[in-house]
C-alpha cells in the first residue's frame, strides 16, 4: 500500500471521537477497501504552506455519490525526513448544513 511510505511512523489522525495511529489507519483501510461503487472525490480551496522542514495543507474534500454530496475540511501536517515528505498528523472535520 503506497500510503505506508507516505505516513510517518509517528503519524496520528484525529477523527471524530478518537485519535488513531498509523497502524490503526492502515488496518481500517485494509478492512474497508474502496469498492466498485466508491464515490467520486475532489479537492477544493487548497492552501499549502511550507516552513522549512514542515508543511501544512488545509482544504476541503468534496465527495459525490448517488446519496448526494458530502464536504469534509482537513488539515494535514508533513515533515521532511530522510529526503522525503511524510505525513505526521491529519485532522478531519465533516461539514454539516449548507
Amino acid at each position: 500500500m503506497a500510503l505506508e511510505s507516505i505516513l510517518a511512523p509517528d503519524f496520528l489522525h484525529v477523527v471524530p471521537g478518537e485519535i488513531i495511529t498509523k497502524e490503526q489507519q492502515l488496518q481500517f483501510l485494509r478492512q474497508h477497501p474502496a469498492g466498485s461503487q466508491h464515490p467520486q472525490k475532489h479537492f477544493e480551496d487548497l492552501h499549502v504552506r511550507v516552513y522549512g522542514e514542515a508543511g501544512i495543507v488545509n482544504g476541503a474534500v468534496i465527495e459525490t455519490s448517488e446519496h448526494g454530496q458530502r464536504k469534509t475540511l482537513f488539515t494535514d501536517v508533513f515533515a521532511y525526513r530522510d529526503g522525503k515528505w511524510q505525513a505526521v498528523s491529519a485532522q478531519e472535520l465533516p461539514v454539516t448544513g449548507p
